[in-house]
């Protein structure tokens, strides 16, 4: 979106909230990159003191040790502490607003636990100051905490904020103070757009009609190669968190493994339950035939190579790995667990639907779908004509009106006429 962006005139500044992990996604060059600075201030004040204490201490000449960058160890156990004092300081701060937000202690008012936020959080108080110094027309967020953290930052300034939930908020529950703050604060936006009709409705509680957006995933469509030569192989692609789902696909995999021998499973991605996985498909006897890729940079070789994709997500917005999937003909089976995959995959049309958390339906389903070459280039050349509809040259134009509503769609801006 930065880039289609750039390429119709627009200033665009994008300000992450991490300096790690590194970015996963080249930025175009003609999008300036601001990262917030972390709240290190203190403990790099104290560092510096200390250091300067130990380096002026009377120590006998015979006894100095020699230069180093390092810490000394007191000096070390000194940070440690601080941090140790400052996370704990973020907890209770995260406690306290959750508290207060939850039992609407200071009153109805949203602008007041704006305010309250911009008192708790050095992120919100930060990224205001990114706001008034850069003066954007529209501010654009993504994800929950970072939606209400740019929603308290933005309070009284004169930009438009657009916020948009990528997943399920229904089912998906957020750390403390965000769940709280989600409800009160999300209406505050300009906007609120969100990639699945299911999360538009689960919103609706809280988010005047007016204000909900529907705003599919732009995909980069090219020339795909339907004729390419497939391996026996199964793909994930996603991180490896307990919402996607990579445990039952595991369990499936053996059970379908038993019948198919000669396929294997690949699955790209990281996260917390990595080496719970990898744990699980030894112990299942899966440690030939299941292979861990890790964080991919460019996924495409999986895409061309494997033969069906499977997400038994246990809730999701509309995955970008599935759409992508797609895009690459490959026949796709998905969980039923939330409406945003089920707006892509038709049963038995565009791809296959399993019930949400049941080894046997999805390794069966595996395993009817391996069978039939018939049945897997049906639904994926149907997957292909499905996604076709949500490449930039359609999808653009959408989100254009959202930021944009003033402007005339399809209208093309002077450089630097809008930020």
């Amino acid at each position: 979106m930065t880039t289609y962006w750039s390429e119709c005139g627009h200033k665009v500044t994008v300000v992450t909230l991490m300096d790690k992990p590194p970015d996963f996604h080249r930025l175009d060059p003609r999008v300036e990159r601001i990262r917030l600075p972390r709240p290190n201030g203190l403990l790099v004040r104290a560092r510096r003191s200390l250091s300067a204490r130990i380096e002026h201490r009377h120590v006998p000449a015979d006894r100095v040790p020699a230069p180093s960058s390092e810490p000394g160890r007191g000096e070390r156990r000194r940070l440690d502490g601080l941090r140790a004092a400052y996370r704990s300081l973020v907890r209770l701060s995260a406690a306290t607003v959750a508290f207060v937000t939850r039992h609407r202690l200071l009153g109805r008012s949203r602008e007041v636990y704006a305010r309250l936020l911009r008192l708790c959080y050095w992120r919100v108080r930060t990224l205001r100051r990114v706001f008034v110094r850069t003066k954007p027309d529209v501010v654009f967020s993504m994800l929950g905490a970072t939606n209400i953290i740019t929603v308290a930052a933005s309070a009284d300034l004169p930009h438009r904020t657009i916020i948009s939930e990528r997943n399920d908020p229904s089912k998906q529950r957020l750390e403390p103070p965000w769940q709280d703050l989600r409800p009160v604060l999300y209406s505050e936006a300009s906007a609120v757009s969100a990639n699945s009709r299911g999360a538009l409705a689960s919103m609706s509680a809280y988010c005047p009609e007016e204000k909900l957006h529907h705003t599919p995933n732009p995909l980069m469509l090219s020339e795909r190669v339907d004729t390419c030569e497939r391996s026996n192989a199964v793909l994930f692609l996603g991180r490896l968190v307990h919402q996607k789902a990579p445990d039952v696909l595991i369990d499936a995999f053996a059970r379908f493994a038993r019948a198919m021998p000669n396929w294997t499973l690949h699955i790209a991605g990281d996260g917390p339950m990595a080496e719970e996985l990898h744990a699980r498909a030894h112990a299942l006897g899966l440690k030939e035939s299941v292979m861990f890729h890790g964080t991919v940079a460019d996924p495409t070789p999986l895409f061309t190579d494997c033969r069906m994709f499977v997400l038994p997500s246990r809730f999701e917005g509309t995955p970008n790995a599935l759409m992508e999937a797609m895009a690459y003909r490959m026949p796709c089976i998905v969980s039923d667990a939330s409406p945003g995959p089920l707006r892509l995959i038709e049963d038995g049309s565009t791809g296959v639907v399993v019930e949400a958390d049941s080894v046997d339906a999805l390794a069966q389903a595996m395993e009817k779908l391996s069978r039939d070459e018939r049945l897997q280039h049906e639904l994926g050349k149907a997957a292909f004509d499905r996604v076709q509809v949500f490449g930039i040259a359609h999808v653009g134009p959408v989100w254009d009106q959202i930021l944009f509503p003033n402007e005339i769609p399809g209208v093309s801006m002077m450089p630097e006429a809008r930020s």
